[in-house]
């Protein structure tokens, strides 16, 4: 029925020409949400608003499943160590480690929970980076234990790390970027809300959406800084001339 459609709980696999492949069906009236990961087998791993993580062979049909303690949503797409172990955070603000075969590791939480992002990872595979529910922005070993926090707006969306092992986070407010002992290296204010996760370019150079503050009503721009956190330029979305 088309009117059911948004709630199905089918995974689908399509080839690159967009033909269909396999189906999964989850069964638990409750859809796939998350985004995807797929490892080094070509395991398949997601999350879904009936609380599993999901792991289906290359061919669609189950390898496992792992329960969690609530809806796994939408923004959070799982993420996988050196290891092969699987990372995945739900809406009671828990994140898990689940073994290649399914079985628990560790859960954990810290003050008023995780915020319902992807985790990440340092360069080194050996550190643990995820925003909290309320605010702050959390640092964790692989044995679920806290490293270090840092204290800040709420994080809205997941960090990225370049390969010195810095930290790009957009809190409500600012830009930041911390070290990797949880150290301000520089910030930059703006008018962001923190909705949009910084890229970084070959060269070192950061982009991001903010919000223009030169005119009202306020339009979204993408701006660059340079590595050492200099504004370099701001391109706006609307008829303006950009700076």
């Amino acid at each position: 029925d088309p009117l059911f459609q948004g709630f199905s709980d089918y995974f689908y696999c399509y080839d690159s020409d967009g033909n269909y492949i396999w189906e999964y069906k989850l069964g638990r009236n409750r859809p796939p949400q998350t985004g995807i990961v797929i490892d080094s087998s070509n395991t398949i791993y997601f999350g879904s608003l009936d609380r599993y993580l999901y792991a289906l062979k290359p061919d669609g049909t189950l390898k496992w499943e792992f329960e969690t303690s609530a809806p796994i949503f939408e923004l959070t797409i799982p993420n996988i160590d050196l290891q092969g172990n699987i990372y995945i955070s739900n809406a009671m603000g828990r994140l898990y480690s689940v073994t290649p075969n399914g079985t628990l590791n560790w859960d954990t939480t810290y003050e008023n929970g995780f915020n319902q992002r992807s985790p990440v990872f340092s360069p080194d595979g050996n550190t643990i980076y995820i925003a909290g529910r309320d605010s702050n922005l959390f640092a964790i070993n692989l044995d679920g234990s806290l490293k270090w926090k840092f204290s800040c707006g709420k994080v809205h969306r997941s960090p990225i790390i370049d390969i010195d092992g810095n930290i790009y986070f957009t809190p409500e407010g600012y830009i930041y970027v911390l070290n990797h002992n949880g150290e301000i290296k520089w910030l930059y204010p703006t008018l962001t809300v923190g909705y949009s996760i910084p890229t970084i370019d070959n060269n070192g150079n950061i982009y991001v959406i903010t919000w223009d503050t030169t005119c009202c009503p306020y339009y979204q721009a993408l701006m660059s800084l340079s590595y050492s956190g200099d504004f370099r330029w701001k391109y706006i979305f609307n008829d303006y001339e950009s700076d």
